[in-house]
């Protein structure tokens, strides 16, 4: 990956689970105190989404492997939402603190997407970027849902919705 952490999948050969996280992957306790503010974010939406949906609906945190013409590499989305039958798509889902216009966005739809179809195939899928502080470029330029179940519903724009979540206790 000549030194980059994320970058757009081009040219997929393969994609599956990892049985074990890579070794790069950075120690909790070594991260930036914003970090750490995001990461217990994620962590409270993922809890709210276990009690929501169920245990086995959720996927917290899964590290991909795969494979494109860049060569050998690693993604890790926040958090995925199986489908419960068929009527409803796969969720992949991005935490952010604060509303980010482009950055959640491309990570999901160049790098996330396209490894979750190829991990979970034949299926309908929606990203979201849930985040617990909107800013005015939210507002119009995407479609914001306060109610994560409106992800099967909200009109959206090409499977992206932002997942406006404020949890009780922060």
């Amino acid at each position: 990956m000549s030194g980059r952490t994320r970058r757009a999948v081009d040219g997929l050969r393969w994609a599956r689970v990892a049985d074990a996280p890579p070794f790069m992957a950075a120690p909790k306790k070594l991260r930036k105190q914003s970090q750490q503010a995001g990461l217990v974010y994620e962590a409270k939406v993922a809890e709210y989404l276990r009690l929501r949906y169920g245990e086995e609906r959720i996927i917290h945190g899964p590290w991909l492997e795969y494979q494109d013409e860049w060569g050998h590499g690693w993604a890790q989305p926040d958090i995925l939402i199986l489908p419960d039958g068929a009527e409803k798509p796969l969720v992949i889902c991005e935490c952010k603190l604060t509303f980010t216009k482009r950055a959640a966005e491309s990570k999901l739809r160049s790098t996330y997407l396209p490894l979750v179809r190829e991990v979970y195939p034949g299926l309908d899928y929606r990203t979201v970027q849930a985040c617990k502080n909107l800013s005015r470029s939210a507002i119009g330029q995407r479609t914001v849902i306060t109610n994560i179940g409106d992800v099967y519903h909200a009109p959206h724009k090409e499977g992206y919705l932002v997942w406006n979540w404020i949890p009780r206790a922060l």
